[in-house]
């Protein structure tokens, strides 16, 4: 009764996939755990391990397909009526993960588990921005789930993900799983957050991360300005702020400001200490500037 899917791209996998395939063992229902590569370069020969488990459908695209085809393929083929979803560069931290999800299934059609991180002790400077935002910004148990989704941990019932899939014209980096959960709450499917994380390993340095960052917001003005009606926008928050400074015309002075601390912001944000207020106040800055630059092609 249980899809376990996984979206592979350039990540060793072997760990993750071992340790979902011994908890699913133990358990006493049916499964699948579908792992299908995404056009890789790297670890195809290591991830080709897992062919060997028991239950494991492993599959080498050929080609990359993007982030939302990859994973509506993996739920086409599926064959039971609850999905598990997760992101490759996780790792399992209880032997109860699975479980804890088949003890919930009822409670809401869509259910997600969050992630979590190592230790602030262990973590470099160079991979702090991430870590810091992935601690304190992400859903909790608890949280309003209509503005933020995230697409690495998650069950949901097949029924409810043929109604609403991952919108296949966002190819590129960042905010499908926005888009997908806005169209979630927009159909009436609550989301359940429970306190059953997946580990993060896919830490990011912090240059990385405000390059990811731009990209996924490059993805959101296309959201904004293609894929979203106008009534929805209000319901994924950089959007919502943003429209509240164009009716004020302040958009350009917050381009312009975010401009001239450009330096200032990132130097903060490449610290041991990056402030949130300033992560933000980047991201609405460069959100505005994205816009401002389309509107002049």
């Amino acid at each position: 009764m249980l899809s376990v899917l996984i979206p592979i791209y350039n990540y060793d996998c072997r760990r993750l996939i071992n340790s979902l395939s011994a908890q699913a063992e133990n358990l006493d229902v049916e499964y699948e755990i579908l792992a299908f590569d995404d056009g890789s370069s790297l670890f195809l020969e290591e991830n080709r391990e897992v062919k060997n488990l028991p239950h494991v459908v492993y599959r080498e695209l050929g080609k990359n397909i993007g982030r939302s085809a990859i994973r509506n393929l993996l739920a086409d083929e599926a064959r039971y009526p609850y999905l598990v979803f997760m992101d490759c560069d996780m790792q399992v931290v209880s032997d109860s993960y699975l479980k804890n999800y088949l003890d919930h299934i009822g409670e809401a059609p869509v259910i997600c588990g969050g992630r979590s991180f190592c230790r602030k002790e262990d973590i470099l400077n160079i991979n702090f921005l991430h870590w810091i935002y992935g601690t304190f910004r992400e859903p909790k148990p608890g949280d309003d789930s209509g503005r933020m989704f995230l697409s690495n941990n998650f069950l949901i019932e097949k029924i409810v993900f043929e109604k609403v899939r991952f919108n296949e014209k966002i190819r590129n980096y960042g905010h499908e799983d926005t888009l997908f959960g806005v169209e979630l709450y927009k159909n009436g499917f609550m989301i359940l957050y429970i306190r059953n994380p997946l580990l993060h390993e896919g830490l990011q340095t912090n240059g990385e991360f405000l390059e990811k960052t731009k990209s996924s917001l490059q993805n959101l003005s296309f959201i904004y300005k293609n894929l979203i009606p106008k009534e929805d926008a209000p319901n994924i928050r950089l959007i919502a702020a943003y429209e509240k400074l164009k009716k004020i015309r302040m958009t350009g002075v917050i381009r312009v400001l975010g401009s001239a601390l450009k330096p200032i912001i990132e130097r903060n944000l490449n610290s041991r200490y990056p402030s949130m207020f300033l992560f933000d106040f980047y991201k609405l800055a460069y959100f505005c500037s994205v816009l401002h630059s389309e509107r002049k092609v």
